[in-house]
């Protein structure tokens, strides 16, 4: 809102909220919290980091204690993790935090972990928000290539050849043209994501499929 700029609200983010880490398995969890009230977990879309929701929680902190977090994954270990894992990470950092009840967020692939974690464990979710959600997906014959090349990547989405087109043509028009650091912003935070990482997910993701199961839901 002005007269605060995103710069000043993410500054912000950094300085006051709590930074964590725990280890879950094979992942290594990365995460803050910040904020006052019901728990309020947000989960990353496929290509975004956690920062990327400081705007949102800067809104939100008065009325939610609001927590993110990044997964990295162990390269060792990558090829044969499921959504159940990514779900488990959650539990783990609800644990983590002594929450036994969640408010959840998820967004995409986000959307995926949580409808993954309220089948694991109804009794830990009380309310689950979706945005662009869906209960399977599959990858299509070159997106099942790539995922199965860039596992053992060492390289960052910013290496990926032709990335910040990629997220020009998904991504720019939904950003206000008055502010075009904003875009910049995107482009930055996700540079630093490991490609191993969004081949894991890319690869959850393909196995993903809880079409019918949707009538467990209880939240």
């Amino acid at each position: 809102p002005t007269p605060l700029v995103w710069q000043e609200v993410l500054s912000t983010f950094h300085s006051e909220s709590q930074p964590w880490e725990l280890i879950n398995g094979t992942h290594r969890l990365v995460g803050r919290t910040w904020g006052e009230g019901k728990p309020l977990y947000l989960l990353n879309s496929f290509s975004a980091t956690a920062e990327m929701f400081a705007l949102t929680i800067w809104l939100l902190r008065e009325e939610y204690r609001c927590v993110v977090f990044d997964t990295f994954g162990d390269r060792r270990a990558r090829g044969g993790t499921r959504m159940n894992d990514f779900a488990a990470d959650v539990i783990a950092v609800a644990d983590h935090h002594g929450d036994l009840s969640l408010n959840v967020f998820g967004a995409s692939f986000g959307a995926a972990v949580g409808l993954q974690l309220a089948l694991d464990a109804p009794t830990r979710v009380s309310r689950l928000t979706l945005q662009h959600g869906f209960s399977k997906r599959r990858l299509s014959i070159a997106e099942r290539l790539l995922s199965a090349w860039y596992w053992r990547s060492r390289r960052s989405l910013a290496q990926f050849p032709g990335r910040r087109r990629i997220q020009e043509l998904n991504h720019r028009r939904w950003f206000p043209p008055f502010d075009g650091t904003r875009f910049e912003f995107l482009v930055d935070s996700t540079g630093s994501i490991p490609l191993s990482d969004l081949a894991e997910k890319a690869l959850a993701v393909n196995s993903f499929n809880v079409t019918n199961r949707l009538h467990e839901l209880s939240c």
